[in-house]
């Protein structure tokens, strides 16, 4: 599966997708969704539950960016 950009195209909202982003200018990959109230990203990390605000253009400087995404790989054969 290739990655698409944020800035392309947007999954479908509350679904749950691949993320990639930076935080605390670090590179990371979660599990997340889009969530319809306020379209924030939401995922669960070591520290509990995590969002940012969907907005891309947002001129404030973050923790984290999400800025590729992608479908969820199908489970592996025999794992129901």
């Amino acid at each position: 599966m290739k990655w698409i950009s944020v800035n392309q195209e947007l999954p479908e909202l509350n679904k749950e997708v691949l993320i990639y982003g930076k935080k605390t200018g670090y590179p990371f990959i979660a599990i997340s969704y889009l969530s319809e109230e306020n379209k924030w990203w939401k995922w669960l990390d070591q520290e509990g539950c995590c969002g940012v605000y969907a907005d891309f253009f947002y001129e404030k400087e973050l923790e984290e960016e999400i800025t590729y995404w992608q479908p969820l790989p199908q489970p592996p054969l025999g794992d129901k």
